[in-house]
């Protein structure tokens, strides 16, 4: 983290060119896996008029890299739960609205001929309601909406769930247009 900034009177801070990156075991060589120019938490007014308290986070131009790794089912545990660990001291209360502004999401795969590379670009995205702290007479009272450029086309995402359920329940719509499908054929030949 290159900044924090506190702003006290609207119960916020803020982290400035924030990056993790992630230690190959086998190489030990890091790579990059989250980066974010700007990251915004704070408390989530509208809840608190309600009586209730929660949070929201903005993340301003993040960048998260997932690759294909053949990794152990204890390492999986072991690294999800400091990682739970890690954004609940970053914001001790629950997060009802999360934004995302101008992202970049990629997914590689390195183990095959030719690497698998799926991108997402200029990934705009508002998750509201995720604690369910309005709207409680909902069946799923969350939405999330999303829209991206993959692959010379666009896509837009929009979804009701219900986060708090024991087994999650969503209704989702997902929409791709123009997307370059070559491009993925060697994703699909993989699976």
């Amino acid at each position: 983290i290159e900044d924090l900034s506190v702003a006290l009177l609207r119960g916020a801070y803020t982290l400035d060119s924030i990056y993790i990156n992630k230690l190959d075991d086998g190489t030990g060589q890091e790579s990059p896996f989250f980066r974010s120019r700007e990251v915004d938490l704070s408390i989530e007014w509208k809840s608190l008029f309600r009586g209730k308290l929660a949070g929201e986070i903005i993340f301003d131009r993040p960048y998260l890299k997932f690759t294909e790794n053949k990794v152990e089912l204890d390492d999986v545990a072991r690294d999800s739960s400091d990682f739970r660990e890690l954004l609940k001291d970053f914001m001790p209360i629950q997060i009802n609205r999360c934004e995302v502004r101008d992202g970049h999401i990629i997914y590689a795969d390195y183990s095959p001929e030719p690497d698998i590379l799926l991108e997402a670009t200029d990934v705009d995205a508002l998750a509201q309601n995720l604690r369910n702290t309005y709207q409680k007479e909902e069946l799923l009272p969350a939405t999330l909406q999303a829209s991206a450029s993959v692959h010379g086309g666009s896509a837009d995402l929009n979804m009701r769930l219900n986060p708090l359920a024991s087994q999650t329940d969503f209704d989702m719509d997902l929409e791709i247009k123009k997307a370059q499908l070559p491009q993925l054929n060697p994703y699909f030949k993989d699976k």
